[in-house]
């Protein structure tokens, strides 16, 4: 993945986690309004907030646990361990 993709990514997330909160608050007022009032159970957004948070959760799980989801980088310095077998690679994003 290169970076400029990687950052549209990085800050949709953001993006989706506040649009996942304002959607929380709705849910929420909804169910206020159901429990003090005879309303119909807001089903609508309960099911616009699941949905919400199940693609937010794809989305930071695959930020923070998915290796192939970070942009490639290039290779500073490699340093053999003792015996030389293992390798630690520094790499940077330009």
């Amino acid at each position: 993945m290169n970076e400029t993709l990687y950052m549209i990514l990085f800050y949709f997330f953001f993006v989706l986690v506040l649009i996942v909160i304002v959607s929380l608050v709705i849910l929420l007022i909804g169910i206020f309004r159901w429990g003090v009032k005879k309303r119909n159970f807001p089903t609508k957004r309960l099911l616009v907030f699941l949905v919400l948070l199940g693609i937010s959760s794809v989305q930071f799980y695959n930020q923070y646990y998915n290796l192939n989801y970070l942009p490639a980088g290039e290779l500073n310095a490699v340093f053999p361990s003792p015996n030389k077998t293992h390798t630690i690679s520094l790499e940077y994003m330009v």
